[in-house]
């Protein structure tokens, strides 16, 4: 994408002098997630424990079955391996091992009441202190600040707050007296041109109309293309695996542009579809 001789950004840049490459916010996280990783100790160590017990208890099916047994008539979410690579996955294993801590917490105890070769494995004591430990010092280095003082310098809230309890009564106001029509409004170039149909309104609403310039200049950091990667994972099914290329690709397409697949009128689809084919006016009916 980046490639200084032939990538997209380099035909781009030719075509428009102006055009600047950004990175993808995304990927960019991920790298910074990975490094900061590596550089602590404590997540380290967390995510090393937290790996082997569930590979501990994964690895054989008599400990799986231990599992069902405490769990009783309970329901649980099997345990997840942790993915190497993603970091969006290893957010859900975390949760799940988090949502089933007292089962695999009794379940280690009791594998390790019975003794043998795995004991040592199923050290309990450090699993709980470590885990312990290793989220209060997360929530102490992380130490997030409040979104009203980080924004402090770019919107005053408080200002913000009384103009959005303004802004319903201006812009009805404003669609009577310009006769527009409006029922509801649903996109930003709509506000736009309520707010640009008087000087007043730029005036009134000073911090509204800067948080929608901070808006509509944020940077794209992720092409409407690369969304079909993610799609595709989502719909990584039985069904996929089993249909052709072709209609894999008819399925991605009104995934991706949901938001123009709900403007389309199903009766007149069906309608259209119907009376290109003399059989099927026999099989469905005329329309």
């Amino acid at each position: 994408m980046a490639g200084h001789v032939s990538g997209v950004s380099t035909r781009i840049t030719s075509l428009c002098k102006k055009a600047f490459y950004i990175h993808c916010n995304a990927h960019s996280l991920d790298l910074a997630l990975q490094d900061l990783t590596r550089t602590s100790s404590s997540v380290s160590i967390a995510l090393n424990m937290t790996n082997d017990i569930v590979n501990f208890m994964r690895e054989s099916p008599k400990r799986l079955n231990l599992l069902d047994t405490l769990s009783g008539l309970d329901s649980y979410t099997k345990l997840k391996p942790l993915c190497p690579t993603r970091w969006t996955v290893r957010s859900s294993f975390l949760n799940v091992l988090l949502i089933n801590y007292a089962l695999v917490k009794n379940a280690l105890t009791e594998i390790n009441l019975e003794g043998g070769r795995v004991a040592p494995k199923a050290n309990v004591e450090q699993f709980i202190l470590s885990t312990a430990n290793g989220t209060q010092d997360c929530d102490d280095a992380i130490n997030i600040i409040d979104i009203d003082e980080f924004l402090t310098d770019d919107i005053n809230v408080d200002r913000l707050n009384l103009e959005l309890m303004m802004l319903p009564d201006y812009f009805s106001s404003i669609n009577k007296e310009k006769k527009l029509g409006l029922k509801k409004i649903t996109k930003i170039s709509t506000v736009c041109e309520l707010l640009n149909a008087q000087q007043l309104g730029k005036t009134m609403f000073y911090e509204y109309c800067k948080l929608i310039t901070l808006y509509l200049t944020v940077p794209v950091t992720t092409a409407t293309a690369e969304r079909s990667f993610s799609v595709l994972n989502r719909i990584k099914t039985y069904l996929r695996c089993t249909m052709s290329q072709q209609r894999l690709n008819h399925v991605i397409i009104p995934h991706i542009h949901k938001d123009k697949l709900d403007l389309l009128d199903l009766n007149s689809v069906c309608s259209d579809f119907i009376s290109k084919n003399e059989n099927r006016k026999t099989f469905f009916g005329a329309v």
